[in-house]
């Protein structure tokens, strides 16, 4: 009888994934489906602005039934400058990987040298990058311009979040807050405040694990909400604003995200002796921490020039 058994086809993409675009998505995709066995090597250097272990770790996420490989080794004799340097990442590549590689996928040319010496057949993708026109560098240098090209789960690395602090309470249901005009207003959404949420249902907290309920509630509808907006993520209250409600500023760390990058201080003509303490509390914590703040009066702030030039400034990106 005739043996038809045989090694399964094998591919290879080798990449920095600073950060991964939807590009990358198809690459990757592609190959998943051309090949039995793929491994992608995500290349990362220790001075790159995106932490290399981090861009690990989504691709991961994102292609779990692929064999994702973190290469962390510099090979400064490997650069474009040297003839030799394919060759040299070929020998490379064979240690981490030993079995024959059938496939290299790529859509840029060096994937035509880098097949060649590893006897393996150069399999060009999207060369003219006709479905996902972008490039990792250009969404370093703008990351909100191109912002349809990032995957769900690297936006929260991008996103910019505002915490809009105002007397006028959100009604389930009802988007009545100040936080969630200016939602409708960038076209994105908004984390409601959790006390709030969690009065509608129970009693004020009164204890110190109920306190840290809300809290932790308050950071997790953030960080759900992060890959679903769009720029930017407003928000009634931050656990920096709770932790200024409930004067609970030795909670720990672990309970509370990390501040918001702007805060809109919202007053209406309404507003009581209370919330101008509360106020004032949250004033103070925010001129503590150095924590950029701008006040308005304006009942639809999205109207108001000093709060639109502090949000775009927020998309003013720098690595």
């Amino acid at each position: 009888m005739k043996n038809t058994l045989r090694a399964p086809t094998r591919g290879v993409i080798i990449g920095r994934f600073m950060p991964p675009h939807l590009g990358h998505r198809y690459l990757v995709g592609f190959a998943r489906e051309f090949v039995e066995h793929l491994t992608v090597l995500v290349c990362t250097l220790q001075d790159e602005p995106i932490p290399g272990k981090l861009r690990y770790e989504w691709m991961q996420a994102m292609f779990c039934d692929v064999e994702i490989i973190h290469v962390t080794e510099e090979i400064p004799e490997a650069n474009r400058n040297n003839p030799n340097s394919y060759r040299i990442w070929a020998d490379f590549i064979r240690k981490i990987i030993p079995d024959p590689i059938d496939y290299v996928f790529a859509s840029e040319q060096y994937g035509f040298k880098l097949a060649a010496e590893l006897a393996a057949e150069f399999v060009p993708v999207d060369p003219g990058r006709n479905n996902f026109p972008v490039s990792a560098t250009e969404i370093r240098k703008d990351p909100f311009s191109n912002w349809v090209y990032l995957p769900n789960l690297v936006k929260p690395y991008f996103a910019r979040r505002v915490a809009c602090i105002s007397q006028q309470v959100g009604v389930p249901g009802v988007d009545s807050h100040p936080a969630h005009g200016l939602a409708r207003h960038y076209d994105t959404v908004c984390v409601s405040d959790a006390l709030e949420r969690w009065m509608t249902m129970r009693e004020k907290p009164r204890s110190a694990d109920d306190v840290r309920l809300v809290m932790k509630s308050q950071a997790a509808a953030t960080a759900a909400l992060l890959p679903l907006c769009n720029r930017v993520l407003f928000a009634e209250a931050d656990c920096i604003t709770l932790q200024a409600r409930f004067n609970t500023e030795g909670l720990p760390q672990s309970d509370c995200a990390d501040p918001s990058d702007l805060y809109i201080l919202h007053y209406d003509s309404t507003h009581s002796d209370t919330f101008r303490q509360y106020m004032d509390t949250v004033t103070s914590i925010l001129e503590e921490r150095r924590l950029p703040f701008v006040v308005t009066h304006e009942h639809d702030p999205h109207k108001d020039p000093q709060v639109v030039t502090a949000i775009e400034k927020l998309f003013v990106y720098e690595e």
